[in-house]
């Protein structure tokens, strides 16, 4: 029997006990592996009976409960988003958990992006902006990970709480205690804003490109969906877009345009605090690369943050 928190993907016998758990009457037949990350594997289970499903096994604690909380959230949802079947937290077979789903049309926006016409890239982004304001209508129950009880009071005490659980991890892989310094003093200078953050909603919180799905040649490339919610929180919208704009690899006003496009405007308190919010996700992305031992990308995201906490940035 395959280990569940190892990098292989499921076995037949493995998929056969999920499906049969979901109440699924069919047999497997075959599995092969579809892609994962660092918390998760994904199989793809081929049935006798039907079409094809993905079961997504994690390999570490925590983001089982927040994409199951986000797929209780969503409800019986019409979102271009794969369905939840059925999900456990824990089993002997799967120590972490699994979520089993509908697959999703089309292919990652990733593996089309070489040679693709920037005007296709900027239509994209445009329908990920109309997904980001659809998900944004579902009310989330406060300022919350989903990956435990916890509610913050408001969006500025939710914060303060992100903001110092990476600025830890940042000093603790050798981040420059200066860099850290001017960081506190940014996002302290930024806390009344964020407490005037609205009402939380349901928000993505990963739509990089691996998790955009697409259709059609490079010329006529068009959205189709997104997956994966093993990210996802209950928080300012603002925040989502954010991480949408810094996520992409080939960032831009026109782009930034497109999706607030799609999206129906600026929500409110955009322009107080998405640059807050992307420096964060830049401090996170410095923290992924480090805790990885890749220094390697480490100097110049330095330097997208230095830049955009003096105002002087270009595009997004």
């Amino acid at each position: 029997m395959l280990r569940a928190d190892g990098p292989a993907p499921a076995s037949r016998d493995q998929a056969q006990v999920v499906i049969d758990a979901a109440a699924i009457d069919a047999r497997v037949i075959a599995t092969s592996a579809l892609g994962g990350g660092a918390k998760s594997v994904v199989t793809r289970v081929e049935l006798e009976s039907g079409e094809p499903l993905a079961l997504k096994v994690f390999t570490r604690g925590g983001n089982t409960a927040r994409e199951h909380s986000a797929y209780r959230l969503l409800g019986d949802h019409q979102l271009p988003i794969p369905r939840m079947l059925h999900g456990a937290a824990e089993t002997p077979e799967f120590p972490f958990g699994y979520t089993l789903l509908t697959m999703a049309p089309g292919a990652p926006l990733n593996i089309n992006l070489a040679g693709l016409d920037r005007s296709r890239l900027v239509e994209v982004y445009r329908g990920v902006g109309e997904f980001q304001a659809a998900l944004h209508r579902t009310a989330g129950p406060g300022f919350a990970i989903l990956s435990d009880e916890r509610v913050d009071r408001d969006n500025a005490e939710f914060m303060a709480r992100t903001f110092n659980v990476e600025l830890g991890t940042f000093l603790a892989h050798g981040g420059s205690p200066r860099l850290a310094g001017r960081l506190e003093a940014y996002f302290d200078d930024a806390s009344a804003r964020f407490a005037q953050a609205p009402a939380a909603v349901l928000c993505h919180g990963d739509l990089h490109p691996e998790n955009i799905f697409v259709a059609g040649s490079l010329d006529e490339l068009a959205f189709l969906g997104v997956i994966d919610l093993e990210e996802a929180f209950t928080g300012d919208p603002v925040m989502d877009l954010a991480r949408t704009l810094q996520s992409c690899p080939f960032p831009g006003d026109d782009l930034t345009a497109a999706v607030l496009e799609g999206y129906g405007g600026k929500p409110e308190g955009f322009d107080a605090l998405f640059d807050a919010y992307f420096v964060l996700y830049e401090l996170k992305l410095w923290n992924y690369y480090a805790r990885g031992g890749s220094r390697g990308p480490l100097r110049s995201i330095g330097r997208r943050i230095r830049r955009r906490i003096r105002g002087r940035h270009a595009g997004g």
